[in-house]
């Protein structure tokens, strides 16, 4: 089978980012409105507290991603390489993969790939990459899923490419 690679929906990422800055700014002036009597309100530094570093680490990661080189989605006779998910896992051999699964989470589609032992990756992850392979095992049952939302490709084409890499891969002699 052949190489497909999928470019990153960028338009997409940077509006969310857009979305996520005016909804930190909107808590902020609520927050403001409402401690108007107060001299100091405890409300209000929380969220800035918390929202400021939250609302830079959200366009670190979403900047690194636009203004990355990489394809989003690399899939190929080797594996399957996602380049946007926030573990960065890198390639997941074929070898490994024993099904994939749609889902829905937050209206966003993913693509769960479901791993013989998900130990494979989460071994050769330390830090935040360990702790969103963590979250996604929680979410989907497996530590890697594709956001299908942030590819540039139709869901069902990236869905009968992965099948189709898999069928193939299920063929050949071990």
């Amino acid at each position: 089978m052949k190489t497909l690679t999928v470019r990153t929906n960028k338009p997409r990422i940077l509006f969310l980012t857009l979305l996520f800055t005016a909804s930190m700014f909107l808590a902020a002036v609520v927050m403001n409105y409402l401690s108007q009597r107060e001299r100091y309100s405890f409300a209000l530094i929380i969220t800035m507290v918390i929202g400021i570093p939250l609302l830079g680490f959200v366009w670190y990661q979403n900047l690194k991603i636009v203004t990355s080189k990489l394809p989003g989605l690399i899939v190929d006779s080797r594996g399957i390489v996602d380049n946007i998910s926030f573990s960065n896992i890198g390639v997941i051999s074929w070898q490994h993969v024993k099904g994939i699964a749609t889902a829905t989470y937050f209206s966003s589609t993913f693509y769960v790939i479901f791993l013989d032992d998900p130990g494979i990756v989460t071994r050769r992850l330390s830090g935040r990459r360990l702790r969103n392979a963590k979250n996604s095992i929680e979410k989907f049952g497996s530590p890697f899923a594709i956001n299908v939302s942030n590819l540039k490709i139709p869901k069902e084409e990236l869905l009968d490419a992965l099948n189709g890499h898999l069928a193939n891969w299920s063929k050949q002699p071990q």
